[in-house]
């Protein structure tokens, strides 16, 4: 007996009786009867998979979970701009049929996908609240496209929860923004997003310019908005607005329009704020404020603080445009920071942060070249004590190089009590800003390097740590921890002999005050490990804690290994470097 008769005897009767009837019967009629039987069997097979579905343990969740898990599936493929969550809803039937009948699951609609499919979900949504996304920068069918998006504004304006344009097309922009009745009859309408490109359109004068009750978060970038006002809305938490410095409303409607949203947490603004100057009895409050950006010229930051002159936020942005001369930056930085100081007032504990001392410093971006600074450089202050997130950020912005700001901001802050200083994507700190600024700081236990050269901080060291009778006298007197942290672009080589240099500076200090040195994801000269290794066989006592992490040492060949060392902790250390 062959495997085929063997196999044929696990077959039905009905299926074995066509077999062997094969021979006998017409080959039309046959072909029909096994179609028949065809068709019965794969009904069969469908009826058994669904009963292995039925009894699988995933298939005893109730629908509402799965709508749940298909709604975290949706929105974590919408966050990488991809569809892939709608393959959730061919799995099988018990899946579809719960993910069509979760209204909300479809309320997201993107219109850039074909026309089919945004009537399917618009469909699907029932009554569920609408957020609808148009994207016209880069689509080449845009005109139908914003046809439909523009009747769905209309016809769905009741149910409009958020409204997401992203126009850079002129003919678009027109048709779309002329739609100014649709917030009037959109009560549920509580986030609207609009960005477009500068040279390619304004905004209407009037659009917007009405109270939308629900509104909760307003972006407008990439437009020239030439607004009198802000929109008045008594619910709106977030309001962006970038401008591009060609239209500015006027400094009375404006701080009107402010007084009128007294739920507002976030306000940036971006070459938008007044260029006149508006004398008030009772200036300006905003008592809910959490974070303020500015970004602007100084005379409109200086005059939006002397009519704001109680400015309740635990975060302060400010981007300064910066003049190309020395005396005009002193002066701006000066009386930015200066009327900052007179309108910033903490909604805690009532002082004023910008006139308190900064207790942790973030350099970014200070990276100068022969004619000046062409980077817009960043600096962060921390000036609560055990606080993480920066309380103020200070840029400057140019198009042509400009002066060096530190000794300016250094001279406008108060860095007594600065005990922690992180230097970020900086590829050239002067030397002279070791020796005058941060040097003769007596509470700076901590400098950390990211991305960022040491050479000038390695050279200084070197020349200023002569033998003292007593630590104290030196510079950097309570330093306690460096940290470096990746090479800068282009500085590998110069950083892995400055820390040559650092580490047998660190070595040769009879007693040193520092007592941790950590180095990670950079490289340093074979020699130099081997000279670690030795010092740590021989036991020495006064020697700091150094620990390497993920770095390549160099040999003369070009040959690089990873390695890892850890001299221990060292005598003494203190509590906070020990728990790191």
């Amino acid at each position: 007996m062959d495997g085929s008769e063997r196999q044929n005897k696990t077959f039905s009767i009905e299926t074995r009786a066509l077999l062997q009837g094969m021979q006998s019967h017409d080959p039309q009629e046959y072909y029909k009867e096994a179609q028949k039987l065809i068709q019965k069997l794969e009904t069969e097979i469908r009826a058994l998979k669904c009963s292995c579905n039925v009894v699988a343990p995933i298939e005893r969740l109730p629908p509402e979970v799965l709508s749940h898990v298909f709604s975290i599936l949706r929105s974590y493929s919408l966050a990488g701009g991809d569809r892939e969550w709608l393959v959730a809803t061919h799995v099988c039937r018990r899946w579809r049929s719960a993910a069509l009948e979760c209204a909300d699951l479809w309320s997201c609609i993107d219109f850039s996908q074909p026309v089919g499919m945004v009537n399917a979900m618009l469909e699907r949504s029932k009554e569920a609240p609408l957020s609808l996304e148009f994207d016209a920068r880069y689509k080449p069918a845009m005109e139908k496209s914003s046809l439909t998006f523009r009747q769905a504004l209309l016809y769905y304006a009741p149910r409009l929860s958020s409204i997401t344009m992203l126009v850079g097309d002129r003919t678009v922009v027109s048709r779309l923004l002329a739609i100014r009745a649709f917030p009037r009859v959109a009560p549920m309408l509580e986030r609207i997003r609009i960005e477009g490109i500068f040279d390619n359109h304004d905004l209407p004068r009037r659009f917007l310019q009405i109270v939308i009750p629900s509104l909760r978060y307003l972006t407008v970038t990439g437009c020239r908005i030439p607004w009198e006002r802000l929109p008045s809305t008594p619910q709106l938490t977030f309001l962006k607005l970038e401008n591009d410095g060609r239209y500015r409303p006027s400094m009375q409607p404006f701080l009107q329009s402010l007084c009128s949203m007294p739920a507002l947490k976030h306000l940036e603004l971006i070459d938008f704020l007044p260029s006149s100057v508006f004398s008030l009895t009772d200036p300006t409050s905003l008592p809910s404020l959490q974070a303020l950006v500015l970004v602007d010229g100084p005379t409109h930051l200086l005059n939006f603080f002397r009519c704001c002159r109680t400015i309740k936020a635990d975060r302060v942005h400010l981007t300064v445009d910066a003049p190309g001369y020395a005396e005009l930056m002193e002066v701006q930085v000066l009386r930015c920071l200066g009327s900052l100081s007179q309108s910033w007032k903490d909604s805690t504990t009532g002082a004023y942060p910008a006139r308190g001392r900064v207790r942790a410093l973030k350099l970014i971006d200070f990276n100068p070249d022969m004619n000046g600074y062409l980077l817009d450089p960043c600096i962060e202050c921390i000036l609560k004590d055990g606080s993480d997130e920066p309380q103020l950020t200070l840029g400057f912005r140019s198009s042509f190089p400009h002066p060096d700001p530190l000794p300016y901001i250094a001279k406008s802050l108060d860095l007594s009590a600065l005990h922690s200083l992180t230097v970020s994507n900086c590829e050239n700190i002067s030397k002279w800003v070791w020796v005058i600024i941060f040097a003769p700081l007596t509470k700076l236990n901590t400098v950390e390097f990211l991305q960022s050269s040491i050479t000038t901080f390695a050279e200084y060291l070197n020349e200023a740590w002569v033998p003292l009778p007593q630590p104290s006298g030196k510079p950097f007197s309570s330093l306690k921890l460096i940290e470096f942290r990746g090479s800068c672009a282009g500085d590998s080589e110069d950083n892995g002999s400055s820390l040559s240099t650092l580490i047998k500076l660190l070595l040769s200090e009879k007693p040193g005050t520092i007592q941790d040195l950590r180095i990670s994801d950079c490289s340093i000269p074979e020699g130099t490990y081997e000279t670690l290794q030795c010092l740590l066989m021989q036991g020495e006592p006064h020697l700091p804690r150094i620990q390497l992490e993920n770095v390549y040492l160099t040999y003369p060949a070009e040959v690089f290994r990873v390695a890892t060392l850890d001299t221990g902790p060292p005598q003494n250390a203190p509590a906070d470097v020990e728990k790191e």
